[in-house]
């Protein structure tokens, strides 16, 4: 059997954790939630059950093409951070009326923070969200 080493964080430690992951201090980190993603984990296991669990890569995360429900070529790190806020995360409040999808579409349309910034202060005040 193999040896496993753990380290169990009991509050939120997606920082601790990511940072260790980025620093190859351990090889993966298991979660319930995908806001390792936001923190550009490299590699999240969810769904563990203490024998196996569905692995998500970011890389692959990064490179979803079109055939996928969310086409994420030409996204940035940045991009996916973005994204991930604007859907909601345990550290900031969702942006009204926007969930994941509505998130990958704005931040497609207006790639970075200045202008996604603009176009959600413009559609709040049409009353678009």
């Amino acid at each position: 059997s193999k040896q496993v080493r753990w380290v169990v964080a009991p509050y939120e430690a997606d920082s601790q954790l990511a940072y260790m992951a980025r620093e190859k201090i351990v090889d993966v980190v298991i979660s319930e939630d995908s806001d390792n993603l936001a923190f550009l984990v490299p590699r999240t296991m969810f769904k563990w059950d203490g024998t196996q669990g569905q692995t998500v890569l970011l890389e692959d995360v990064l490179s979803m093409g079109p055939d996928n429900e969310l086409n994420m070529e030409g996204f940035t790190t940045d991009m996916l951070l973005a994204m991930c806020i604007l859907a909601g995360c345990d550290y900031l409040p969702q942006v009204n009326g926007i969930g994941i999808k509505k998130a990958h579409e704005l931040v497609s349309r207006h790639r970075g923070p200045p202008r996604l910034l603009r176009a959600l202060r413009y559609a709040k005040v049409i009353g678009l969200n």
